[in-house]
């Protein structure tokens, strides 16, 4: 009851009420035995993706089309970038940064 008054006389200080949140979590997650059963096998899909070189390489794959078709669509949405004009300088102008950037990380 005393830990409920605190967090009402504090409606406007978000602050004790995240932190009294975060420590009834960790107060929470400590009780959780380390040899659970659950986090096996919650974390059995992650290491199985992980180790699946196939399957990452897939997924990053189609991550990535999905952003160029994307930003293709928000330039055709874009009446000034839509002309085959705007879009070669936008593209010299990335491949310019990209080769500018690489060549300060190569230094």
């Amino acid at each position: 009851m005393e830990t409920k008054s605190k967090l009402m006389n504090n409606t406007n200080q978000k602050q004790p009420l995240t932190e009294e949140t975060a420590r009834r979590l960790n107060a929470l997650i400590a009780k959780i035995p380390a040899g659970t059963q659950s986090m096996g096998l919650a974390k059995k899909p992650v290491y199985h993706i992980r180790n699946s070189q196939i399957l990452v390489a897939t997924v990053g794959f189609a991550g990535i089309t999905l952003v160029a078709f994307g930003i293709e669509n928000l330039i055709n949405a874009i009446p000034l970038l839509s002309s085959p004009l705007a879009e070669i300088l936008i593209g010299l102008i990335l491949i310019a940064v990209s080769g500018v950037s690489l060549a300060k990380i190569i230094k």
